[in-house]
């Protein structure tokens, strides 16, 4: 099973990491994203998702991901 890094950053700071969460398929990372973008919502917060390789899968705002998720489930 693949895993995936989650990082919160604020500008060039890194607020927080989660290394080598696996996940069954890729999109199953936004259910992280939500979670962090809860937490970290203040502006100029970014989520990046990076697979093995850390190449980054996923780059999102943390306003955004919010956004984007609540418009998906409605």
């Amino acid at each position: 099973m693949p895993s995936y890094d989650f990082e919160v950053w604020q500008g060039d700071s890194a607020l927080h990491r989660v290394k080598g969460v696996e996940l069954e398929k890729p999109a199953h990372a936004w259910e992280h994203v939500n979670a962090l973008a809860s937490r970290f919502n203040m502006p100029g917060c970014r989520i990046a998702v990076k697979d093995e390789c850390g190449d980054i899968a996923i780059l999102v705002g943390a306003r955004t991901a919010k956004q984007m998720l609540a418009a998906a489930a409605a």
